[in-house]
């Protein structure tokens, strides 16, 4: 059985992008370094919202950046809504985290080429996603590939359709 704590935001949302991505991501089969849709989100990252403290730690999830309040605001920074779903459960996932040491939040996506934020108030829904992982990530092999519309700019697109 795989431990919660070494889930993660980024393998929640590649659980809804593709599955085979997750498992070659969960064997540290690190791939985005060499992304250039990466370097452009953490190009992003450092540039838009640069008053905000950035990047915070808590277990092995990496938030972009927290507003306190009454209810802590929990913000993810995107590039565009080309995978909205699966940032929608990245968050929720971070919700969930922040909800087991008792901080109420709510979660905000910011999708800067898009000019559109997404607002995230529950977790509904994330323990089921989490098996779901789980279960990926538990597989010997990983999970046959399937094409998709994210595999034309995937860094790990060589790994899947050389076998």
């Amino acid at each position: 059985m795989i431990e919660e704590d070494i889930l993660t935001g980024v393998m929640v949302n590649y659980y809804f992008t593709c599955k085979t991505k997750l498992w070659f991501f969960s064997r540290g089969l690190g791939q985005e370094d060499e992304s250039d849709l990466v370097k452009l989100g953490r190009l992003l990252h450092e540039k838009v919202f640069n008053r905000e403290e950035k990047e915070v730690q808590l277990e092995r999830i990496a938030i972009d950046f927290m507003r306190k309040g009454d209810i802590i605001e929990v913000h993810e920074v995107k590039s565009k809504a080309s995978s909205e779903e699966a940032d929608k459960w990245q968050l929720k996932y971070y919700l969930y985290v922040l909800n087991k040491y008792g901080t109420r939040s709510k979660g905000i996506i910011h999708y800067i080429k898009d000019k559109k934020t997404v607002e995230v108030n529950d977790f509904d829904g994330i323990e089921d996603v989490l098996e779901g992982v789980r279960k990926v990530i538990e597989q010997p092999l990983p999970p046959p590939p399937k094409k998709n519309r994210f595999c034309k700019h995937c860094s790990y697109r060589d790994l899947c359709w050389v076998r």
